[in-house]
Order: C-alpha cells, then sequence, then structure tokens
C-alpha cells in the first residue's frame, strides 16, 4: 500500500479539496513565491486532491519518497514511509525572511536571490526548488512563504554558455 493520510490546517481542521503531491527520487516540485506547488518531471499518479474530509492516498512509489502540500495556510513535507493507515498531516506555519545584500558595505540592487534546502538536484531523492526573487535598489530582499526547516541563501552567477544561470554561489545559512 502507498501512503494515504488526512490533511489538517493549523488548528487542526480537516481540509477539503487542496493539491496533494506525492514526491519520489528524481521527480522534482518548485515552490513559487505565491506558495502554490508545481509539478516538474512527475510521475503518473503523483498527485491528488483531497476529499471532503481532508482524507488522500497514493499508490506506492519506489524508494524513498515524500508528500508536500503547500497552500495559503501552510506548508507540509512529510516522509511518505510515515503515512499508514490515514495517519494525520498537519500543516505548518509558512515563515517570512528579508535580508539585505551588501558588498564592502555597499548594497548589491538587482542581484538574484534564492532560497535553497537540502542540497542541489540528484536523482536519488525527491527535490524542492524554491523560489527565486531579486534585491531593490538598496539591497534589500524578502521571500514571503517560507517553508519551515533549515534553509539557505545563494546568489546566482550568469553563466555564457547558453546564458543559463547556476545557483549556489556565496551561500549563507539562515538563522
Amino acid at each position: 500500500e502507498g501512503p494515504s493520510g488526512v490533511l489538517h490546517d493549523t488548528d487542526g481542521q480537516p481540509l477539503a479539496n487542496v493539491a496533494v503531491i506525492h514526491l519520489a527520487p528524481g521527480e522534482q516540485v518548485y515552490l513559487p513565491r505565491q506558495g502554490q506547488l508545481r509539478g516538474h518531471q512527475l510521475a503518473e499518479n503523483s498527485e491528488t486532491r483531497t476529499d471532503s474530509q481532508g482524507r488522500f492516498k497514493f499508490p506506492p512509489k519506489y524508494g524513498p519518497s515524500e508528500i508536500i502540500v503547500a497552500t495559503d495556510a501552510g506548508y507540509a513535507r512529510v516522509p511518505a514511509g510515515q503515512l499508514r493507515d490515514n495517519a494525520a498531516v498537519r500543516l505548518q506555519n509558512w515563515a517570512k525572511v528579508t535580508g539585505r545584500l551588501v558588498k564592502n558595505g555597499k548594497p548589491i540592487a538587482g542581484e538574484s536571490v534564492e532560497l535553497q534546502s537540502g542540497g542541489s538536484f540528484s536523482p536519488e531523492r525527491p527535490h524542492l526548488n524554491y523560489q527565486v526573487t531579486k534585491s531593490d535598489e538598496d539591497g534589500h530582499f524578502t521571500f514571503e512563504r517560507v517553508t519551515p526547516g533549515e534553509m539557505g541563501i545563494a546568489t546566482r552567477l550568469v553563466v555564457d554558455v547558453g546564458g543559463g544561470t547556476i545557483p549556489g554561489t556565496d551561500q549563507a545559512p539562515l538563522v
């Protein structure tokens, strides 16, 4: 049997008609600033919605998988192996992160800044891509909907070949 559970809001009330994602190794979701998950490279049967009592159920997947939910009210990320027989999943409140980029005492304006957690993508585990923002003219930046847990920030470099970006330079942990 695959993971199953009952989704509850931060006050413990069941949540009906909410999108739930079952993420396996090699699969990815993106969590933009608006806080609504977007799937990328998801297998069939990776997304469902809770029923009128907040229940959800998925078929099993190979490898260590996770259940991820993001709503206006909050966020949940739970190892799928912990969810058997309609286990309770409770949303956690969003956090907010603000900061300022400076170099040699001067603000860095227009710099791309991203949230990071859990390292770079690996086909060996599920991966959640976090939001990116830009610093303003005074170097300030804000992330409104930040997931609970240990996070870091990084600036991005533009690669000359193909104009792509590589995250991960100038990383700093959030405390």
